[in-house]
């Protein structure tokens, strides 16, 4: 089972790599097996496309490390805190969604328009905090506890959580599409009032 859990985590990080959603060493991903205290995450600044289950790093929910050889992500305190705050999560993906960071920074308000989006993503937009601070991990881990699946983190990154790491990853990617639809849209509708 935890082999198999590795093995997605592996493959979540290269496709969100593929999908342009992290670069080669941003962004981090974890999960645990249902119920479990301890969590399988990426390690810190290595290339993500290229990841192996065995570079993996095991931690307990207090972010001390179990199993591995390596460092793991500076985030871990993120993912534990998130781990501790709500049960039912067993998947936490931290993306750099370009659009998604785009659009909240041009001050285009995130509010899911799709019914896709709408069905899928609960977003909210916490203050940015030092990224690997207990202060990150306490106001993603609140914003979670408040059921909202999309944390966005201005000028640095997106949160997506869920019961799996299919779910978690679905949210991240669906938030991207959903900032392309809002910003060609925005764009759209003021051409629409431009007198040419």
């Amino acid at each position: 089972m935890e082999e198999e859990l590795k093995r997605q985590i592996v493959n979540t990080c290269k496709a969100l790599y593929e999908l342009g959603l992290i670069s080669n060493r941003s962004g981090n991903v974890s999960g645990r097996l249902e119920g479990s205290e301890h969590f399988w995450i990426t390690p810190t600044r290595m290339c993500k496309p290229e990841l192996t289950p065995e570079l993996l790093v095991k931690l307990d929910l207090q972010g001390r490390i179990i199993e591995g050889k390596v460092s793991p992500s500076r985030e871990k305190l993120m993912h534990a805190r998130i781990y501790q705050t709500k049960k039912e999560i067993n998947a936490v993906v931290h993306a750099h969604n370009p659009l998604v960071l785009a659009l909240v920074a041009s001050g285009i308000p995130f509010c899911p328009e799709t019914v896709e989006a709408k069905l899928n993503i609960n977003p909210t937009l916490v203050s940015p905090k030092p990224p690997g601070s207990p202060e990150l991990a306490e106001v993603v881990s609140n914003a979670v506890q408040e059921d909202y699946n999309l944390v966005i983190i201005p000028r640095h990154g997106v949160i997506a959580v869920g019961q799996d790491l299919l779910e978690a990853r679905a949210i991240a990617e669906t938030a991207e599409m959903e900032a392309k639809f809002l910003l060609v849209f925005t764009l759209l509708k003021k051409m629409r009032y431009v007198d040419y």
